[in-house]
Protein backbone atom coordinates (compact mmCIF):
# COMPACT_ATOMS: atom_id res chain seq x y z
CA UNK A 1 0.00 0.00 0.00
CA UNK A 2 2.76 2.45 0.97
CA UNK A 3 4.73 1.65 -2.22
CA UNK A 4 1.62 2.19 -4.33
CA UNK A 5 0.84 5.56 -2.71
CA UNK A 6 4.43 6.68 -3.23
CA UNK A 7 4.27 5.68 -6.89
CA UNK A 8 0.98 7.52 -7.44
CA UNK A 9 2.26 10.65 -5.68
CA UNK A 10 5.42 10.54 -7.79
CA UNK A 11 3.39 10.16 -10.98
CA UNK A 12 1.03 12.94 -9.95
CA UNK A 13 3.97 15.21 -9.38
CA UNK A 14 4.88 14.81 -13.03
CA UNK A 15 2.54 16.57 -15.42
CA UNK A 16 0.02 14.12 -16.82
CA UNK A 17 1.42 13.20 -20.21
CA UNK A 18 -0.91 12.70 -23.16
CA UNK A 19 -0.60 12.61 -26.90
CA UNK A 20 -0.47 15.96 -28.68
CA UNK A 21 -4.11 15.83 -29.67
CA UNK A 22 -6.75 13.84 -27.76
CA UNK A 23 -10.11 14.39 -29.37
CA UNK A 24 -12.88 15.32 -27.01
CA UNK A 25 -15.68 12.88 -27.49
CA UNK A 26 -18.81 11.82 -25.68
CA UNK A 27 -17.88 8.29 -24.67
CA UNK A 28 -21.31 7.36 -23.36
CA UNK A 29 -22.89 8.52 -26.60
CA UNK A 30 -20.42 6.41 -28.60
CA UNK A 31 -21.25 3.37 -26.48
CA UNK A 32 -24.98 3.94 -26.92
CA UNK A 33 -24.60 4.36 -30.68
CA UNK A 34 -23.21 0.83 -30.93
CA UNK A 35 -23.68 -1.41 -27.89
CA UNK A 36 -21.11 -3.83 -29.27
CA UNK A 37 -18.50 -1.28 -28.17
CA UNK A 38 -19.39 -2.07 -24.55
CA UNK A 39 -17.45 -5.28 -25.06
CA UNK A 40 -14.18 -3.39 -25.52
CA UNK A 41 -11.50 -5.91 -26.42
CA UNK A 42 -14.20 -8.61 -26.59
CA UNK A 43 -16.15 -6.68 -29.23
CA UNK A 44 -16.40 -7.89 -32.81
CA UNK A 45 -14.44 -5.81 -35.29
CA UNK A 46 -16.08 -2.55 -36.31
CA UNK A 47 -15.20 -1.37 -39.80
CA UNK A 48 -16.02 2.28 -40.48
CA UNK A 49 -15.88 3.06 -44.18
CA UNK A 50 -13.85 6.12 -45.07
CA UNK A 51 -12.10 7.70 -48.01
CA UNK A 52 -8.32 7.49 -47.81
CA UNK A 53 -6.04 10.41 -48.54
CA UNK A 54 -4.44 10.48 -51.97
CA UNK A 55 -0.79 9.55 -52.07
CA UNK A 56 1.60 12.33 -53.13
CA UNK A 57 1.95 12.60 -56.89
CA UNK A 58 4.14 9.91 -58.40
CA UNK A 59 4.03 7.53 -55.40
CA UNK A 60 2.39 4.09 -55.51
CA UNK A 61 2.04 1.41 -52.82
CA UNK A 62 4.38 -1.56 -53.19
CA UNK A 63 4.58 -3.32 -49.81
CA UNK A 64 2.36 -3.91 -46.76
CA UNK A 65 3.56 -4.84 -43.28
CA UNK A 66 0.70 -5.98 -41.04
CA UNK A 67 -0.08 -7.22 -37.55
CA UNK A 68 -3.59 -8.35 -36.70
CA UNK A 69 -5.37 -9.85 -33.75
CA UNK A 70 -7.31 -13.06 -34.25
CA UNK A 71 -10.96 -12.83 -35.21
CA UNK A 72 -14.01 -12.98 -32.96
CA UNK A 73 -14.10 -15.99 -30.67
CA UNK A 74 -16.02 -17.71 -27.92
CA UNK A 75 -15.27 -16.87 -24.30
CA UNK A 76 -12.08 -18.38 -22.91
CA UNK A 77 -12.95 -18.84 -19.23
CA UNK A 78 -14.40 -22.04 -17.81
CA UNK A 79 -14.16 -20.44 -14.34
CA UNK A 80 -16.58 -17.72 -15.39
CA UNK A 81 -19.08 -20.26 -16.71
CA UNK A 82 -18.71 -22.42 -13.59
CA UNK A 83 -19.28 -19.48 -11.25
CA UNK A 84 -22.38 -18.22 -13.07
CA UNK A 85 -23.71 -21.77 -13.23
CA UNK A 86 -23.26 -22.15 -9.47
CA UNK A 87 -25.02 -18.87 -8.66
CA UNK A 88 -27.97 -19.42 -10.98
CA UNK A 89 -28.51 -23.03 -9.90
CA UNK A 90 -28.30 -22.16 -6.19
CA UNK A 91 -30.72 -19.26 -6.66
CA UNK A 92 -33.09 -21.59 -8.50
CA UNK A 93 -32.92 -24.19 -5.74
CA UNK A 94 -33.65 -21.48 -3.17
CA UNK A 95 -36.53 -20.22 -5.34
CA UNK A 96 -35.26 -16.65 -5.22
CA UNK A 97 -35.12 -15.93 -8.94
CA UNK A 98 -37.28 -13.06 -10.17
CA UNK A 99 -38.90 -13.30 -13.63
CA UNK A 100 -35.86 -11.47 -15.04
CA UNK A 101 -33.63 -13.81 -13.08
CA UNK A 102 -35.37 -16.87 -14.53
CA UNK A 103 -34.93 -15.47 -18.04
CA UNK A 104 -31.26 -14.76 -17.36
CA UNK A 105 -30.77 -18.30 -16.07
CA UNK A 106 -32.52 -19.76 -19.11
CA UNK A 107 -30.31 -17.78 -21.50
CA UNK A 108 -27.21 -18.62 -19.49
CA UNK A 109 -27.98 -22.36 -19.58
CA UNK A 110 -28.38 -22.11 -23.36
CA UNK A 111 -25.12 -20.18 -23.67
CA UNK A 112 -23.21 -22.52 -21.36
CA UNK A 113 -24.24 -25.45 -23.52
CA UNK A 114 -23.11 -23.66 -26.69
CA UNK A 115 -19.75 -22.48 -25.30
CA UNK A 116 -18.63 -25.15 -22.85
CA UNK A 117 -16.86 -27.35 -25.40
CA UNK A 118 -15.72 -24.48 -27.62
CA UNK A 119 -13.89 -22.12 -25.25
CA UNK A 120 -11.63 -19.68 -27.10
CA UNK A 121 -12.52 -21.01 -30.54
CA UNK A 122 -12.77 -18.77 -33.59
CA UNK A 123 -16.41 -18.21 -34.55
CA UNK A 124 -17.94 -17.69 -37.98
CA UNK A 125 -18.05 -13.98 -37.04
CA UNK A 126 -14.25 -14.04 -36.69
CA UNK A 127 -13.86 -15.98 -39.93
CA UNK A 128 -15.89 -13.36 -41.80
CA UNK A 129 -13.90 -10.51 -40.20
CA UNK A 130 -10.61 -11.92 -41.46
CA UNK A 131 -11.96 -12.57 -44.94
CA UNK A 132 -13.37 -9.06 -45.21
CA UNK A 133 -10.12 -7.51 -43.95
CA UNK A 134 -8.20 -9.37 -46.65
CA UNK A 135 -10.73 -8.36 -49.27
CA UNK A 136 -10.47 -4.67 -48.35
CA UNK A 137 -6.67 -4.80 -48.23
CA UNK A 138 -6.64 -6.24 -51.74
CA UNK A 139 -9.15 -3.69 -53.01
CA UNK A 140 -7.54 -0.66 -51.34
CA UNK A 141 -3.99 -1.43 -52.44
CA UNK A 142 -4.23 -3.47 -55.65
CA UNK A 143 -0.80 -2.27 -56.83
CA UNK A 144 0.83 -4.19 -53.97
CA UNK A 145 -0.55 -7.51 -55.15
CA UNK A 146 -0.33 -6.95 -58.90
CA UNK A 147 3.37 -6.08 -59.12
CA UNK A 148 6.25 -8.31 -60.14
CA UNK A 149 6.67 -9.67 -56.61
CA UNK A 150 3.88 -12.04 -55.59
CA UNK A 151 5.39 -13.61 -52.47
CA UNK A 152 3.80 -13.13 -49.04
CA UNK A 153 5.05 -14.38 -45.67
CA UNK A 154 2.30 -14.97 -43.09
CA UNK A 155 3.19 -15.86 -39.49
CA UNK A 156 1.06 -16.55 -36.44
CA UNK A 157 1.24 -17.67 -32.83
CA UNK A 158 0.50 -21.33 -32.18
CA UNK A 159 -3.00 -20.66 -30.82
CA UNK A 160 -5.66 -22.45 -32.86
CA UNK A 161 -7.86 -19.36 -33.28
CA UNK A 162 -4.87 -17.34 -34.45
CA UNK A 163 -3.72 -19.98 -36.93
CA UNK A 164 -7.24 -20.22 -38.33
CA UNK A 165 -7.46 -16.43 -38.59
CA UNK A 166 -4.28 -16.48 -40.66
CA UNK A 167 -5.67 -19.30 -42.79
CA UNK A 168 -8.93 -17.51 -43.59
CA UNK A 169 -7.15 -14.22 -44.32
CA UNK A 170 -4.65 -15.83 -46.69
CA UNK A 171 -7.22 -18.05 -48.36
CA UNK A 172 -9.29 -14.98 -49.23
CA UNK A 173 -6.24 -13.23 -50.71
CA UNK A 174 -5.58 -16.30 -52.86
CA UNK A 175 -9.20 -16.41 -53.95
CA UNK A 176 -8.87 -12.83 -55.14
CA UNK A 177 -5.48 -13.34 -56.76
CA UNK A 178 -4.46 -16.87 -57.63
CA UNK A 179 -0.95 -15.78 -58.62
CA UNK A 180 0.05 -14.97 -55.05
CA UNK A 181 2.65 -17.23 -53.43
CA UNK A 182 1.83 -17.31 -49.71
CA UNK A 183 3.92 -19.10 -47.10
CA UNK A 184 2.22 -19.65 -43.72
CA UNK A 185 4.23 -20.30 -40.56
CA UNK A 186 3.24 -21.06 -36.98
CA UNK A 187 5.83 -22.40 -34.56
CA UNK A 188 7.70 -21.63 -31.36
CA UNK A 189 9.90 -19.08 -33.14
CA UNK A 190 6.93 -17.04 -34.36
CA UNK A 191 5.29 -17.49 -30.96
CA UNK A 192 8.23 -15.87 -29.18
CA UNK A 193 8.16 -12.56 -31.02
CA UNK A 194 4.41 -12.36 -31.58
CA UNK A 195 3.50 -13.07 -27.95
CA UNK A 196 6.55 -12.02 -25.95
CA UNK A 197 5.70 -12.32 -22.25
CA UNK A 198 8.79 -11.52 -20.21
CA UNK A 199 9.22 -12.76 -16.64
CA UNK A 200 9.08 -9.17 -15.38
CA UNK A 201 5.85 -8.49 -17.26
CA UNK A 202 4.26 -11.71 -16.02
CA UNK A 203 4.96 -10.61 -12.45
CA UNK A 204 3.46 -7.18 -13.12
CA UNK A 205 0.44 -8.78 -14.79
CA UNK A 206 -0.08 -11.05 -11.80
CA UNK A 207 0.78 -8.86 -8.81
CA UNK A 208 1.35 -5.33 -10.09
CA UNK A 209 0.08 -2.17 -8.32
CA UNK A 210 -2.62 -1.80 -10.98
CA UNK A 211 -4.70 -4.38 -9.11
CA UNK A 212 -5.10 -2.20 -6.02
CA UNK A 213 -5.90 0.87 -8.14
CA UNK A 214 -8.55 -1.07 -10.05
CA UNK A 215 -10.10 -2.68 -6.96
CA UNK A 216 -10.25 0.65 -5.14
CA UNK A 217 -11.95 2.27 -8.12
CA UNK A 218 -14.48 -0.57 -8.38
CA UNK A 219 -15.31 -0.34 -4.68
CA UNK A 220 -15.90 3.40 -5.02
CA UNK A 221 -17.71 3.54 -8.34
CA UNK A 222 -19.65 0.35 -9.02
CA UNK A 223 -22.99 -0.30 -7.33
CA UNK A 224 -24.74 -3.39 -8.62
CA UNK A 225 -27.27 -3.79 -5.79
CA UNK A 226 -30.09 -2.82 -8.16
CA UNK A 227 -28.93 -5.53 -10.60
CA UNK A 228 -28.96 -8.24 -7.97
CA UNK A 229 -32.33 -6.91 -6.79
CA UNK A 230 -33.75 -7.26 -10.29
CA UNK A 231 -32.55 -10.86 -10.68
CA UNK A 232 -32.94 -12.22 -7.15
CA UNK A 233 -35.62 -11.73 -4.48
CA UNK A 234 -33.00 -12.25 -1.76
CA UNK A 235 -29.28 -11.58 -1.46
CA UNK A 236 -28.64 -14.61 0.75
CA UNK A 237 -26.51 -16.26 -1.96
CA UNK A 238 -24.24 -13.20 -1.64
CA UNK A 239 -24.01 -13.47 2.15
CA UNK A 240 -26.87 -11.02 2.43
CA UNK A 241 -24.87 -8.24 0.76
CA UNK A 242 -26.39 -7.24 -2.61
CA UNK A 243 -23.38 -5.01 -3.35
CA UNK A 244 -20.70 -7.09 -1.62
CA UNK A 245 -17.62 -8.62 -3.22
CA UNK A 246 -19.32 -11.89 -4.18
CA UNK A 247 -22.24 -9.99 -5.72
CA UNK A 248 -19.82 -7.81 -7.68
CA UNK A 249 -18.01 -10.87 -8.93
CA UNK A 250 -21.33 -12.24 -10.20
CA UNK A 251 -22.09 -8.94 -11.95
CA UNK A 252 -18.64 -8.77 -13.52
CA UNK A 253 -18.86 -12.37 -14.72
CA UNK A 254 -22.31 -11.79 -16.19
CA UNK A 255 -21.00 -8.65 -17.90
CA UNK A 256 -17.95 -10.59 -19.13
CA UNK A 257 -20.32 -13.07 -20.74
CA UNK A 258 -22.48 -10.26 -22.15
CA UNK A 259 -19.41 -8.66 -23.77
CA UNK A 260 -18.51 -11.75 -25.79
CA UNK A 261 -22.00 -12.53 -27.07
CA UNK A 262 -21.85 -10.39 -30.25
CA UNK A 263 -18.52 -12.03 -31.15
CA UNK A 264 -19.94 -15.49 -30.47
CA UNK A 265 -22.53 -15.20 -33.23
CA UNK A 266 -25.16 -16.91 -31.07
CA UNK A 267 -27.72 -14.24 -31.92
CA UNK A 268 -28.84 -13.05 -28.48
CA UNK A 269 -27.29 -11.28 -25.52
CA UNK A 270 -27.36 -10.17 -21.89
CA UNK A 271 -26.96 -6.38 -22.03
CA UNK A 272 -30.69 -5.84 -21.43
CA UNK A 273 -30.35 -7.17 -17.90
CA UNK A 274 -28.21 -4.13 -17.01
CA UNK A 275 -29.11 -0.44 -16.78
CA UNK A 276 -27.23 2.11 -18.87
CA UNK A 277 -25.41 3.37 -15.75
CA UNK A 278 -24.36 -0.16 -14.77
CA UNK A 279 -23.07 -0.88 -18.25
CA UNK A 280 -21.08 2.33 -18.36
CA UNK A 281 -19.48 1.70 -14.96
CA UNK A 282 -18.63 -1.89 -15.85
CA UNK A 283 -17.20 -0.79 -19.21
CA UNK A 284 -15.04 1.81 -17.42
CA UNK A 285 -13.75 -0.89 -15.09
CA UNK A 286 -12.86 -3.23 -17.97
CA UNK A 287 -11.35 -0.42 -20.02
CA UNK A 288 -9.19 0.63 -17.06
CA UNK A 289 -8.13 -2.97 -16.50
CA UNK A 290 -6.92 -3.33 -20.10
CA UNK A 291 -5.15 0.03 -20.11
CA UNK A 292 -3.25 -0.60 -16.89
CA UNK A 293 -2.29 -4.17 -17.77
CA UNK A 294 -1.51 -3.96 -21.49
CA UNK A 295 -1.00 -0.38 -22.63
CA UNK A 296 0.86 2.78 -21.65
CA UNK A 297 -0.12 3.10 -17.98
CA UNK A 298 2.68 4.65 -15.91
CA UNK A 299 1.98 1.97 -13.29
CA UNK A 300 3.74 -0.61 -15.48
CA UNK A 301 6.88 1.57 -15.72
CA UNK A 302 7.17 0.58 -19.38
CA UNK A 303 6.93 -3.18 -18.83
CA UNK A 304 3.64 -3.52 -20.73
CA UNK A 305 4.81 -1.77 -23.87
CA UNK A 306 8.31 -3.28 -23.77
CA UNK A 307 6.95 -6.75 -24.54
CA UNK A 308 6.10 -5.46 -28.04
CA UNK A 309 9.70 -4.48 -28.84
CA UNK A 310 10.52 -7.75 -30.65
CA UNK A 311 7.39 -7.22 -32.75
CA UNK A 312 8.30 -3.63 -33.62
CA UNK A 313 11.86 -4.76 -34.39
CA UNK A 314 10.45 -7.33 -36.79
CA UNK A 315 8.44 -4.63 -38.59
CA UNK A 316 11.64 -2.61 -39.10
CA UNK A 317 13.88 -5.51 -40.09
CA UNK A 318 11.44 -7.00 -42.58
CA UNK A 319 10.80 -3.59 -44.14
CA UNK A 320 14.52 -2.96 -44.58
CA UNK A 321 14.95 -6.41 -46.09
CA UNK A 322 12.03 -6.01 -48.49
CA UNK A 323 13.10 -2.55 -49.64
CA UNK A 324 16.57 -3.93 -50.32
CA UNK A 325 15.71 -7.30 -51.84
CA UNK A 326 12.16 -6.66 -53.09
CA UNK A 327 11.36 -10.34 -52.59
CA UNK A 328 7.92 -9.99 -50.94
CA UNK A 329 4.88 -7.78 -51.41
CA UNK A 330 3.53 -8.29 -47.88
CA UNK A 331 4.39 -9.54 -44.41
CA UNK A 332 1.34 -10.63 -42.44
CA UNK A 333 1.45 -11.35 -38.72
CA UNK A 334 -1.36 -12.73 -36.57
CA UNK A 335 -1.50 -12.66 -32.79
CA UNK A 336 -3.49 -11.55 -29.78
CA UNK A 337 -4.78 -8.47 -27.99
CA UNK A 338 -1.70 -8.80 -25.79
CA UNK A 339 0.25 -7.86 -28.91
CA UNK A 340 -2.05 -5.16 -30.28
CA UNK A 341 -2.35 -3.03 -27.16
CA UNK A 342 1.38 -2.91 -26.28
CA UNK A 343 2.42 -2.46 -29.93
CA UNK A 344 0.02 0.40 -30.67
CA UNK A 345 1.20 2.17 -27.49
CA UNK A 346 4.88 1.46 -28.17
CA UNK A 347 4.46 2.84 -31.69
CA UNK A 348 2.91 5.95 -30.10
CA UNK A 349 -0.11 5.87 -32.36
CA UNK A 350 -2.05 8.90 -31.20
CA UNK A 351 -5.37 7.41 -30.13
CA UNK A 352 -3.69 4.35 -28.60
CA UNK A 353 -0.85 5.82 -26.55
CA UNK A 354 -2.23 8.56 -24.29
CA UNK A 355 -0.80 8.43 -20.76
CA UNK A 356 -2.39 9.19 -17.41
CA UNK A 357 -1.95 8.07 -13.82
CA UNK A 358 -5.51 9.15 -12.88
CA UNK A 359 -7.88 6.15 -13.01
CA UNK A 360 -10.88 8.46 -13.43
CA UNK A 361 -9.35 9.93 -16.57
CA UNK A 362 -8.47 6.71 -18.39
CA UNK A 363 -11.82 6.36 -20.13
CA UNK A 364 -11.51 9.87 -21.57
CA UNK A 365 -8.10 9.39 -23.16
CA UNK A 366 -8.09 5.69 -24.08
CA UNK A 367 -10.96 3.53 -25.29
CA UNK A 368 -10.45 -0.20 -25.76
CA UNK A 369 -13.08 -0.39 -28.52
CA UNK A 370 -11.05 2.04 -30.64
CA UNK A 371 -7.76 0.21 -30.12
CA UNK A 372 -8.18 -3.53 -29.69
CA UNK A 373 -11.38 -5.26 -30.68
CA UNK A 374 -11.39 -8.70 -32.23
CA UNK A 375 -9.52 -8.63 -35.56
CA UNK A 376 -7.98 -5.25 -34.70
CA UNK A 377 -4.94 -4.53 -36.83
CA UNK A 378 -2.00 -2.28 -37.62
CA UNK A 379 -0.93 -1.81 -41.22
CA UNK A 380 2.14 -0.05 -42.58
CA UNK A 381 1.60 0.77 -46.25
CA UNK A 382 4.84 1.55 -48.12
CA UNK A 383 4.94 3.80 -51.19
CA UNK A 384 7.71 4.73 -53.60
CA UNK A 385 8.23 6.87 -56.67
CA UNK A 386 10.45 6.34 -59.72
CA UNK A 387 13.41 7.69 -57.78
CA UNK A 388 12.87 4.98 -55.13
CA UNK A 389 12.02 7.55 -52.46
CA UNK A 390 10.07 5.69 -49.77
CA UNK A 391 7.03 6.90 -47.85
CA UNK A 392 4.96 4.99 -45.31
CA UNK A 393 1.39 5.38 -44.08
CA UNK A 394 0.40 3.80 -40.76
CA UNK A 395 -3.15 2.65 -40.12
CA UNK A 396 -4.83 1.48 -36.93
CA UNK A 397 -7.92 -0.59 -37.62
CA UNK A 398 -7.92 0.67 -41.21
CA UNK A 399 -7.94 4.30 -40.05
CA UNK A 400 -5.09 6.61 -41.05
CA UNK A 401 -3.07 7.19 -37.90
CA UNK A 402 -0.82 9.89 -36.49
CA UNK A 403 2.53 9.26 -34.82
CA UNK A 404 4.85 11.89 -33.28
CA UNK A 405 7.09 12.19 -36.34
CA UNK A 406 7.29 15.43 -38.30
CA UNK A 407 5.78 15.29 -41.77
CA UNK A 408 4.52 17.78 -44.31
CA UNK A 409 2.42 15.18 -46.12
CA UNK A 410 0.32 13.50 -43.41
CA UNK A 411 -0.89 10.73 -43.35
CA UNK A 412 2.30 9.87 -45.22
CA UNK A 413 5.67 9.92 -43.47
CA UNK A 414 9.17 9.74 -44.88
CA UNK A 415 10.37 6.22 -44.20
CA UNK A 416 13.80 7.37 -43.08
CA UNK A 417 12.19 9.50 -40.36
CA UNK A 418 9.90 6.70 -39.18
CA UNK A 419 12.75 4.22 -39.15
CA UNK A 420 14.95 6.56 -37.10
CA UNK A 421 12.13 7.27 -34.65
CA UNK A 422 11.37 3.62 -33.99
CA UNK A 423 15.02 2.63 -33.82
CA UNK A 424 15.30 5.24 -31.08
CA UNK A 425 12.47 3.57 -29.18
CA UNK A 426 14.11 0.17 -29.53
Amino acid sequence: MKILRTLIITLAAVACSMTSIVQERNIRLELNENRNRLGGSSSPYEYIQMEYSRAPKGYEPFYISHFGRHGSRMHTSADMLNHLNTVFNRADSLQILTPDGMLAKELFTKTDSAMRDHLGELTYVGQREQEELAERMSANFPEVFSGATKKILAQSTTSDRVVKSMNYFCKKLLTLNGELDITEESNEKTQRYLNNYTAEYREYYKNGPWREVRDTWIEKNIDISSLTGRLFTSAEIFNGKPNGSSAKRFAQDLYSLAKIMPASGLGYGFYDFFTEDELYALWQSGNMDQYMRKSGSPLSEGLATAIAKPLLKDFLEKAVQQISEQDRCADLRFGHGEGMMPLSALMQIEEASAITSDPDQICEIWQDYRVTTMSSNIQWIFYKNKKDDILVKIMLNEREARIPVDTDIWPYYHWSDVYAFYQGIL
